[in-house]
């Protein structure tokens, strides 16, 4: 007979990858390839997608079910955030927005008002212009930026 292959689905395997991080001590390095070994997909080649999706739906289980948060480190693996850094992962997140944010309203200063000839487009793109500047003073009076 031939080989018999067992196939796990993914449920099982972000289930038994979440369990097998949780029992981690704060502060561990997870390398790369012991995470695709959990997660069981290559992070290079043609799973990568794979990879990085299983590893988003790990992170995800991890933070609403455990509180715990893993932080990528560039080519090294993802770190076990100590619980009294692990606000810095949300940080992060949050504070890219805020540049985002921040990059948006100096882009819309460059539109050509002069360019749009009816005035009702104009207004639209002046009252979309005010709404990033009130948003944008209140990040900068709250030192976001």
């Amino acid at each position: 007979m031939g080989k018999v292959t067992q196939i796990r689905s993914v449920t099982n395997i972000v289930a038994d990858a979440v369990s097998a991080i949780k029992d981690m001590a704060p502060g561990t390095m997870i390398p790369h390839l012991t995470m695709e070994t959990l997660v069981d997909a290559a992070r290079k080649g043609e799973t990568e997608q794979v990879y990085y999706g299983r590893v988003s739906a790990v992170k995800n289980k991890l933070e609403r079910n455990h509180g715990i948060f893993l932080e990528c480190k560039l080519n090294m693996g993802y770190e076990f955030k100590p619980w009294k850094t692990a606000h810095e992962v949300p940080k992060a997140i949050f504070q890219q927005g805020i540049n985002r944010a921040a990059k948006g309203f100096i882009r819309i200063q460059y539109v050509r008002l002069e360019n749009i000839e009816q005035d009702s487009d104009r207004v639209r793109v002046i009252e979309c212009s005010n709404a990033m500047a009130t948003v944008n003073s209140f990040h900068r009076n709250a030192g976001l930026l």
